[in-house]
């Protein structure tokens, strides 16, 4: 076990710091005392499996991240950052993600009804095997490409 601390992507402020040990660990830790992770930094973070079901993460920095199979039901993701996030696998439930960069993440297989995409960056995102039907992707609300990649 070693300390690992938590800091804020923007002012390196310490948001949280525990003996733990790995990253996961410490964030299940601070998730289970509600600690206040809006603007965290957890880029290029193994968070896999990790449930955040119900916390603020506005803000957050998830570049990078591998959050396959997280638990984000109901979470507010506001203005975070996840290009490059893989989320295989996570529950977008009810997920507010309005104003966020999800370029270049993967969301391959992920059930997208009932997630907030209003303003949401998704260039170059893996959307393979998305069921859109249900999904509003008219312009004013998507700034960016959402065409699913060709397979090759």
């Amino acid at each position: 076990m070693e300390i690992i601390e938590i800091k804020h992507r923007y002012t390196d402020y310490n948001l949280f710091r525990s003996e733990a040990e790995n990253i996961k660990h410490c964030v299940e830790l601070a998730v289970n005392q509600h600690v206040d992770l809006r603007g965290a930094d957890f880029s290029k973070a193994d968070l896999r499996s990790v449930d955040f079901r119900g916390v603020d993460l506005r803000y957050v920095d998830f570049r990078d991240a591998d959050l396959q199979c997280v638990n984000l039901r109901s979470v507010d993701l506001k203005y975070a950052d996840l290009r490059g996030a893989d989320l295989r696998g996570a529950d977008l439930n009810n997920v507010d993600v309005r104003r966020s960069d999800l370029r270049y993440v993967n969301l391959s297989g992920v059930d997208l009804n009932n997630v907030h995409l209003q303003y949401v960056n998704l260039r170059g995102a893996d959307l393979r095997d998305i069921d859109l039907s249900n999904v509003d992707l008219c312009d004013e609300e998507l700034q960016s490409e959402y065409r699913k990649p060709l397979d090759k």
